[in-house]
């Protein structure tokens, strides 16, 4: 009787034994796991922040590239086509705005001086583009970059050049559309000579 105690409490030890055995393998394992996974979590958040940095630079430096090297300097008087003729570009904060001052482009207004104002124009870095609102059948598109020129000051012409591609589109009594397109450089003027224009 006594022995068949003893081997049923000893049967029972070893059960609980196993048992703890078992949870302690458990819990060991549970937590090489929680351990193996913090390097990979730790990679992956280190990741994300390199990536928003990236992209928050990427972001800075595009607002950047975008404003005009040359700023709001830009305003002012430049040639056109023909003597009498001129742009006239307004840039503040970076938008730009304007006219262009030029004769009738049809036989019947030839003569005729005339303000195109800008329907649509835009300033991206150093590239530049202008549209003017159609008057009397005829407007004329700008586009190309805006740079420095040879000469050290504004009193003289050239201080800065627009250099591109214009377009001047004509529409006749019959609603027919022509466009010539050239290369150009204008020059911007002199700013007593500038002035003057601008009172007349």
């Amino acid at each position: 009787m006594n022995g068949g105690l003893t081997t049923i409490v000893r049967n029972r030890y070893a059960d609980y034994i196993r048992v703890n055995i078992r949870r302690s393998a458990l819990k060991r394992n549970s937590s090489l796991a929680k351990k193996a996974c913090l390097p990979s979590w730790f990679s992956y958040t280190r990741a994300m922040r390199s990536f928003c940095i990236a992209v928050l630079i990427m972001a800075l430096f595009g607002a950047a590239e975008s404003k005009s090297s040359f700023g709001d300097d830009i305003t002012g008087m430049y040639g056109f086509l023909r003597d009498g003729e001129n742009i006239q570009l307004n840039v503040q904060n970076g938008v730009l705005d304007g006219w262009v001052h030029t004769y009738g482009m049809q036989e019947s207004d030839r003569n005729i001086e005339m303000d195109r104002f800008f329907q649509r124009a835009s300033l991206q870095g150093n590239q530049i583009y202008f549209v003017t609102k159609p008057l009397h059948g005829a407007w004329v598109e700008f586009n190309g970059r805006i740079e420095r020129g040879d000469v050290q000051t504004r009193a003289k012409e050239g201080y800065y050049r627009l250099v591109g591609k214009l377009t001047e589109y004509i529409t006749d009594a019959e609603h027919n559309q022509s466009a010539r397109q050239r290369d150009v450089v204008f020059k911007s003027q002199p700013e007593d000579v500038a002035a003057e224009l601008l009172k007349r």
